[in-house]
């Protein structure tokens, strides 16, 4: 469980060249669905779907996420496990973010309906500067685009930018997840 606030830069990354991190990393399948943020309400301490109780809230996370900011709400399958997570941006590099494991039965009857969703694999990659990047190779409809993104702590120093990242996404419109999503999904 996460809450807080995420710090992140993203870059496009050129993969047409040596890939360290498919040799050097933990590999994890991830399937993103964007739910219908507009479904999600409190009920005293508990976040909830429509009618489905997702989890608790701690008093500081309550808060957090009635400050009236426009959240995206996103189910990930990570592997064989489901997370509820919620972003509301501050800046093009931060946002707050909430983050729980939910039960597989309760993801299952929310992913019965049709979402719009991204595929990829993940490697959460170690540079010799011991900085965390995650590489997500997108499928699918994104099958070929590859993004890098490294998360860090208010005034820390993300070291070199590997020579793998080429263009900076982070202030660019149009690169989050949600909106990639929105981008390949069929309409409904």
């Amino acid at each position: 469980m996460t809450a807080g606030i995420e710090r992140e830069r993203r870059f496009l990354v050129d993969g047409r060249h040596d890939q360290p991190w498919r040799r050097q990393s933990e590999k994890v399948e991830i399937h993103q669905y964007y739910i219908d943020s507009g479904q999600i309400h409190l009920v005293e301490n508990t976040l909830c779907y429509g009618d489905h109780r997702l989890t608790e809230l701690t008093q500081a996370e309550k808060e957090m996420f009635q400050i009236p900011l426009r959240w995206v709400f996103r189910l990930r399958r990570w592997n064989s496990n489901y997370i509820i997570s919620g972003k509301a941006k501050i800046s093009s590099e931060s946002a707050y973010e909430l983050e729980r494991s939910i039960s597989e039965e309760i993801a299952i009857r929310i992913l019965s309906k049709d979402y719009p969703a991204v595929h990829k694999i993940r490697y959460i990659f170690q540079t010799s500067e011991q900085k965390i990047w995650e590489i997500d190779e997108y499928e699918g409809r994104l099958a070929g685009l590859i993004l890098a993104e490294i998360e860090f702590a208010e005034g820390e120093d993300i070291g070199q930018i590997p020579e793998w990242c080429s263009v900076e996404l982070t202030d660019l419109k149009g690169w989050s997840n949600s909106e990639l999503a929105q981008m390949v999904s069929p309409p409904s």
